[in-house]
């Protein structure tokens, strides 16, 4: 049964995403035409590196880096990396094959429909996959994501969260995020997580202090505990 509720969902994206584009095309065309390959890059030093309110260095510091190639102006592929640690397992590196396809509607309105391959080195326990929705309108982020295998236990999860930024002076922002993760654990309950931070950016330097926590920390085992997270980093 949840293999067929996966297919159905995958086969519902796919079928939504032909919908869109045939839409979203019209409005692209009048648009001037992108670079049929454009790169662009990132890397960054974090203190700690936090997803969805939980811990994936165990509270040690983080490196991350990201290259992504455009295909057409909507569509575009990458890679991404980071060093993680988890108590008990010999992890220390996650590598990520995103795929994104972009809908413009107008400059105010988008939709973000991404998949990405998640795989762990040494230890394979957690590896899997992540399945995103994110509806941008204006300067509200509506996020869904679908996780194949969460925290490694083999089983499916859901996320929903709703971000919002404001923008405090030139070049900083103020940025608010509120989610909610939907477990198939048992013994463990669906949990809130908030993060809000302050973001900088001067040319291509990039840096931000956020502060994440959870609603139901005791049953991450240290985990889920309130973090606060300094991060700098550079496009190129």
């Amino acid at each position: 049964m949840r293999t067929s509720n996966s297919t159905f969902n995958v086969l519902t994206l796919v079928l939504f995403a032909i919908f869109l584009s045939s839409h979203s095309v019209l409005a692209q065309a009048s648009r001037d035409q992108k670079s049929n390959s454009q790169t662009e890059g990132k890397a960054s030093i974090l203190s700690h590196f936090v997803q969805h309110g939980l811990s994936q260095t165990n509270k040690d510091p983080s490196l991350q880096t990201s290259l992504y190639m455009s295909v057409g102006p909507q569509f575009r592929i990458g890679l991404w990396g980071s060093n993680v640690s988890y108590e008990g397992l010999d992890n220390h590196i996650l590598i990520k094959i995103p795929v994104e396809l972009k809908l413009e509607f107008n400059k105010d309105v988008n939709l973000t429909i991404a998949y990405s391959r998640n795989q762990y080195y040494k230890s394979h326990i957690r590896d899997g996959n992540t399945t995103t929705l994110q509806l941008n309108v204006f300067d509200y982020l509506i996020i869904h994501e679908l996780e194949s295998n969460w925290e490694g236990t083999e089983t499916k999860s859901k996320y929903f969260a709703f971000n919002k930024s404001f923008k405090l002076s030139t070049g900083f922002t103020w940025e608010n995020q509120l989610g909610y993760t939907v477990l198939s654990v048992e013994n463990l309950q669906n949990y809130f997580d908030l993060m809000t931070a302050i973001a900088g950016k001067s040319n291509n330097l990039t840096y931000k202090f956020s502060v994440t926590a959870t609603s139901t920390p005791s049953q991450f085992n240290g985990s889920g505990d309130v973090f606060g997270i300094l991060s700098v980093g550079f496009g190129f």
